[in-house]
């Protein structure tokens, strides 16, 4: 079933080509982005609608693609936001399995700097500029991104956010959800705050 799937959503990626956010939720249809990365860390975008891509990187960046492989899930269920989506899952490289025509490129700088990155893909080119800091130390950890939609294993997410505790990660991810009123007015509090992790 999923080579069926795999098969023609490559079939489907015939262009123009565009370039997002890996994380974007609505993504921009963008033939170029720029995105920060701190020295030592790596940035992933999405290639998107081509049936094959070629980094061309400069000097001081390394590239890795991988197939964007997605998933049909439902999310938030048994709530009034429960919906279908379509979760990534990353793939190793390109030799490992059938092109969706969605692809990962992992761009990771070695030194500070500006990268442009040209990536050839069937029908054009998409470019994406790296702006590499070098960043203080910091006190506390940052950076790191999840929610629940991106766990493998949906009911096991207090194991996760456990783990994710004890290595010293924090999460906060702000949404423009809105909230349902209680009839006094007052917006009832979440049931998934940080003490349930605990």
């Amino acid at each position: 079933m999923w080579m069926l799937l795999l098969a023609s959503a490559a079939a489907c990626a015939n262009g123009p080509a565009w370039v997002a956010e890996l994380s974007a939720t609505e993504p921009q249809r963008n033939e170029s982005l720029a995105v920060l990365c701190p020295l030592g860390g790596h940035v992933t975008v999405g290639v998107y609608n081509t049936d094959a891509v070629e980094p061309s990187p400069p000097d001081g960046l390394e590239t890795t693609v991988r197939v964007i492989w997605s998933e049909q899930r439902t999310v938030l269920s048994g709530t009034r936001e429960e919906r279908e989506a379509s979760i990534p899952m990353y793939l190793p490289t390109p030799g490992d399995c059938t092109p969706t025509g969605a692809w990962a490129v992992e761009l990771k700088p070695s030194r500070v700097g500006t990268f442009e990155v040209p990536i050839l893909c069937n029908t054009n080119t998409v470019r994406v500029t790296v702006e590499c800091l070098d960043l203080p130390r910091s006190d506390i950890g940052f950076g790191f991104y999840t929610d629940h939609n991106r766990f493998p294993d949906p009911t096991r997410t207090r194991e996760y956010l456990r783990a994710m505790r004890d290595y010293g990660f924090n999460t906060f991810t702000p949404y423009a959800y809105g909230h349902a009123q209680q009839q006094d007015g007052e917006t009832p509090p979440r049931k998934d705050g940080p003490e349930d992790f605990a």
